[in-house]
Formats: C-alpha cells, structure tokens, sequence
C-alpha cells in the first residue's frame, strides 16, 4: 500500500489498485561544471504519481523535463536518489536475481531511436530470436513460430527475418522494435517519443498500431511525448512534467477542454491546437526554460508566467486538487481556488 504521508501530493484520483506507484521519485545527475565544480542536473526532483491497469498514461513536456530519466527509473535502468518504484505493490529497489528477471519481462519499453535500438551487425531475426532467448522461452521451433506470429500482429511478415536493419525504413524498423517488446507478453509497455523519429506520413501508422495492440494483447501503456497532438490522440489520463516535476495531472479531456497550470496553457498553444477548446487564447510564457542546474526557487514556471504573485517565488507550489481528479502545482491555478499557504 501506498504510505499516506504522500497524499498532500500524490495524484491518485482512481480507487482501483494501481498497476505501477511512482513516490515522491527523484534522480539527480552529477556534472563537472565550470572551474571544476560539480553540479547537480535535477532531471527528476519529486515525482509522484499512479499508472492504473488498461489505461494510456501520457507523460508530456518540453525536451529535458525529466521525461525519458523518469521511464528509465520506473524500468530500474538508472539508479534513482530517492522514492520509490512500485510495481503491482512490489518496490523495485527489493528485486534482483530471477524477480529483477521476471519484473523485465512484464515491463517493455519502446524506445525512440528504431535505428539506435537494434544492433546494425544482426538480422531482423536474432534481433527478435535474443529476448526469447535470454529468458528462456520455448523451444527453437516454438521461438522461431512466436517470431512470425508477432511479425504478422505488427503487419510485417517473414521475409523482413534475414534483413538487417540498414534494409529496412524506419516505419518497419519501429514495427520490429515493438514486435520484440511484444514477444516477452509484457503486461505495461513504456513508449518513449514512439513516432518522434519517424516521418510524418508514417506516425499515424504507428499510433494506430499501437492502439489496437494495446487491445489485443490487454495491455497497459505509458506514452511518453513532447507532442499534444500524439497525447490527445492516445491517452486517457495526461501528467504534464516541467524542469522535473509534474504540474498538473487530469484526464485527457479535462487538460485540453480546461487546464489549470499556465505551462499546460502554453504546451497547448504550442501545439497550435484551437483556442477554443482550452478556453480561450493560452498564454505565452515569457524567456526561456530555465536550467535544471539551477532552478527557480518556489514555483519553477514562475519566472515564465504572466500570472506570477510574489508567494509564486518563495513557496514551491504542492502538487494538489483543484476540483475531483484534476490536479495542479500551481498557487493560482485555472479555478481560481485561493492558495494554501
């Protein structure tokens, strides 16, 4: 169970048990700064938050907000500061050996980068041929029968198993990659910026394949994405995440027909999406993101924000309720509920 202690910031609208529990999460990365000096990129500072069985749980945000060191935490990839990972009520920080296995198995990840992702020296086959392997699974003959099978859920077929990667386009290079997660019957599948790799013509491919996978084989899946667009398109809850914390966290109707947080506002009309919808013109934040090095005290988005107070300087904004499953770090939030101070 989750500890009650984080419940002032933890956004967990839905009474059902949650498949994956992220708590009060932080990972911070050491750098050699100027004059020898080390210093602390705080890529994730604080991340609370719950993934509940069957959903699309997007995560968006601008490029460096902590959103692919997240992923690699929740996947025991990179080593976390602080928090917790729970999967299915288990901490992660507790399994190793054949647990640490079988926790890899139930939890995939599709990544960005399809070239970068498979190894140029194999073909489509060993590719493919190596997770079942590494864990074991079936027989040669019943190895080399899943491969086909999953080939054809992707809409490749067995001719692609003698190619390398070099010989293949991008699109059907992502089809491979998502069809290797596949095989090991993962029950979450992590997808981090999916379709941000691939030509335009080719993204909606991969969402609607993605899509009717996730309703064939029962899973639950995490989207991760800079792009408005590909979360309306897929989720059904939205945590949107800012130099390292998330500000705001609600259905995906509710973000775009009502957001709460002026960075929501101003990914939306980043995203040039109808004014309309988010109830009126969004706001454009002022200068430049700053660095996760250094971020501002109190509420990191202050400095940016045409509705800055003095508290948005001096008090970091809890991440809380601002009406039912809509929640928001911010002291002025969309409602126009009064802080807590």
């Amino acid at each position: 169970m989750i500890d009650t202690s984080l419940a002032n910031h933890r956004a967990n609208p839905c009474p059902a048990t949650p498949m994956l529990s992220v708590d009060d999460l932080v990972k911070h990365f050491r750098i050699r700064g100027r004059l020898g000096r080390q210093d602390l990129v705080r890529s994730v500072d604080g991340v609370s938050l719950d993934v509940m069985p069957g959903e699309v749980f997007g995560i968006v945000g601008e490029s460096g907000c902590g959103k692919s060191t997240l992923a690699r935490a929740i996947l025991k990839l990179t080593p976390v500061d602080d928090g917790r990972v729970l999967f299915e009520g288990t901490d992660l920080a507790t399994l190793s050996g054949a647990r640490l296995k079988s926790f890899r198995r139930n939890v995939q990840i599709v990544f960005q980068d399809p070239y970068a992702a498979l190894d140029p020296r194999m073909t489509i086959e060993q590719s493919l041929m190596a997770p079942l392997s590494q864990h074991r699974i079936g027989t040669p003959a019943e190895r080399n029968a899943a491969i086909v099978a999953m080939l054809h859920e992707v809409g490749l077929d067995e001719t692609f198993l003698p190619r390398k990667p070099s010989e293949c386009s991008g699109g059907q290079l992502q089809r491979v990659v998502i069809a290797r997660a596949l095989l090991l019957k993962p029950r979450l599948l992590i997808c981090d910026e999916p379709t941000s790799a691939l030509d335009a013509s080719i993204r909606a491919q991969i969402l609607n394949l993605l899509m009717d996978l996730k309703s064939r084989f029962g899973l639950t899946m995490i989207m991760i994405s800079h792009d408005l667009r590909v979360v309306r398109y897929i989720c059904d809850r939205v945590a949107v995440m800012y130099l390292g914390k998330v500000v705001e966290l609600a259905s995906r109707d509710v973000v775009f027909s009502n957001p709460a947080h002026p960075y929501t506002k101003a990914l939306i009309a980043a995203s040039m999406l109808d004014s309309e919808e988010v109830g009126g013109l969004p706001e454009v934040p002022e200068g430049e993101t700053p660095s996760p090095i250094r971020p501002p005290s109190g509420c990191r988005f202050h400095p940016r924000c045409s509705r800055r107070e003095a508290l948005c300087g001096q008090l970091p904004p809890r991440l809380d309720t601002v009406g039912g499953a809509h929640w928001a770090a911010c002291h002025f939030p969309q409602s126009g509920r009064k802080p807590e101070v």
